[in-house]
């Protein structure tokens, strides 16, 4: 028994002995220096250069299994890929790129328009912002206080909220005549309407003529007629006659007063 065991060992090796193979890849692991001992159905027995090994058939690719004998050319079958490519990006839905797309070239549109302004910017001195504010600041104090001149020539008080940036329109429509309800026409956004009607309004309550609120309505000639209003003299709408009182000098050297 013993000596047909080794009998067939040896005809098998024989029998292998031109079946050797520089590197041999199985898996994850790859062997070196291989020379095949036996083979079965299932398995194969092989040296290496660090000893011997057991390896399975079904680890082995189709290529060393046609050289093994394992199988035939002819039996060697393609692998088919999971999907086709044109099929795959066919079924890409490219709107969000296109749309992507689109987004990066306005951007780069308004860099290219911005681009000058923001580097300017950036080369402002601190002290040159801080005059700019300053700047805004006096005009809108100076705006103010117009506004205030107009209100105090229609005979009315001044008002705290003539400071005030939006709530200045309460003494303003005052000043003219107009109820506070127009204040609601800006959030309708009919605020072009009520800036017309209290243009011609605060002339008439100065008491000047009408071409006078056409004047301020006009953009070229609105800021000196509005200058014009904040500091001409004229009867108010508003404003009452102030009673004047005569002096009579009477002979006798006495003095009496009569109201005319």
């Amino acid at each position: 028994m013993f000596l047909a065991t080794a009998l067939g060992a040896v005809f098998a090796s024989s029998a292998a002995a031109d079946e050797k193979f520089d590197t041999l890849v199985v898996g994850s692991s790859t062997y070196s220096n291989v020379t095949v001992l036996n083979k079965t159905r299932t398995d194969l027995f092989i040296t290496h250069y660090w000893g011997m090994a057991n390896l399975k058939v079904r680890d082995l690719d189709q290529a060393t299994q046609v050289k093994l004998g394992y199988l035939l050319p002819e039996d060697i079958k393609e692998a088919k890929p999971f999907f086709k490519v044109p099929d795959m990006v066919a079924g890409l839905d490219t709107s969000s790129i296109k749309d992507k797309q689109e987004r990066l070239k306005a951007e780069m549109q308004l860099a290219a328009q911005f681009g000058p302004m923001l580097d300017l910017a950036e080369k402002i001195d601190d002290r040159v912002s801080y005059g700019i504010v300053g700047g805004i600041a006096l005009i809108y104090l100076t705006w103010c206080f117009l506004c205030r001149q107009v209100c105090k020539k229609t005979g009315q008080p001044p008002s705290p909220l003539i400071w005030m940036p939006l709530l200045k329109q309460f003494p303003m429509m005052k000043a003219a005549n107009m109820p506070a309800w127009w204040f609601l026409l800006n959030f309708l956004g009919l605020w072009g309407i009520r800036s017309l009607v209290w243009c011609f309004k605060i002339a008439s309550a100065r008491g000047k003529h009408w071409f006078v609120g056409l004047l301020l309505v006009l953009p070229v000639t609105n800021i000196l007629t509005f200058l014009y209003l904040a500091f001409s003299a004229g009867e108010d709408a508003n404003e009452s006659a102030a009673p004047t009182s005569t002096k009579l000098v009477l002979l006798g050297g006495g003095e009496r007063r009569e109201a005319a």
